[in-house]
């Protein structure tokens, strides 16, 4: 498969934005994943696209590229890139997209000085390790940039927020676990009430963690 490597520190930009098109940031995350013999599935490069665009943001006080990040159930992500992706389903991606002029670009991030640079492998170095599902659990994290907009229903989030948005951090899933089974033993306890006649009370005392846990889309179902 052949692709164009564009240099990095070139500004091909809109306004103040370095990249014309997030598929730019999307090919060279999967050029790099395969070649290090892990490629990423879509939930995954949606997440480190995010997590690299807020770095960036960090750094310059500037958007890496135009298009806003969207409100999806399962975190942070770029709408326009999905339809080149969306045949690996869950699965792993092995191609590149293209650009609006039909060209595969890949960028060559050999100027190790540029904010493009830093934010892409601080990245990396950080969160590649984890699984799109850790990821995605991380972006849900309360106060996040995706929680906010989320709680106010905003289609888009902010970039003024998520520059601001702390780092974040690993989640802990043997206590996602319990959670899970404390919301299960509400809901057998509800059943009980309505076909067996148990004590009120007992659901009043699981209310509150059955509430916040439906909250999070990602655990509603099971999903991350």
């Amino acid at each position: 498969m052949s692709f164009r490597r564009r240099k990095s520190d070139r500004n091909e930009s809109i306004g103040m934005c370095v990249l014309t098109d997030p598929i730019i940031l999307a090919n060279t995350i999967i050029y790099r994943a395969i070649r290090k013999g892990k490629p990423v599935t879509s939930l995954k490069l949606h997440k480190l696209m995010y997590l690299m665009y807020k770095e960036y943001g960090r750094l310059t006080d500037e958007p890496l590229f135009p298009e806003r990040f969207e409100t999806w159930d399962y975190g942070p992500a770029v709408s326009s890139i999905q339809p080149a992706f969306e045949k690996y389903g869950n699965m792993p991606i092995l191609s590149y997209g293209t650009t609006a002029d039909g060209k595969k670009i890949v960028l060559s991030l050999d100027k190790e000085n540029t904010p493009l640079y830093k934010a892409f492998n601080n990245v990396w170095k950080k969160y590649f390790k984890f699984k799109g599902k850790a990821l995605a659990k991380m972006t849900h994290q309360m106060g996040s940039a995706w929680w906010c907009a989320y709680q106010c229903e905003q289609r888009f989030l902010d970039d003024e927020v998520i520059f601001e948005e702390d780092d974040l951090t690993d989640v802990d899933f043997e206590e996602l676990k319990n959670s899970k089974r404390r919301a299960k033993q509400a809901l057998e306890i509800r059943k009980d009430i309505l076909f067996g006649g148990r004590d009120n009370e007992a659901v009043e005392s699981m209310k509150m963690t059955t509430t916040q846990i439906s909250d999070d889309p990602a655990l509603r179902d099971g999903r991350c």
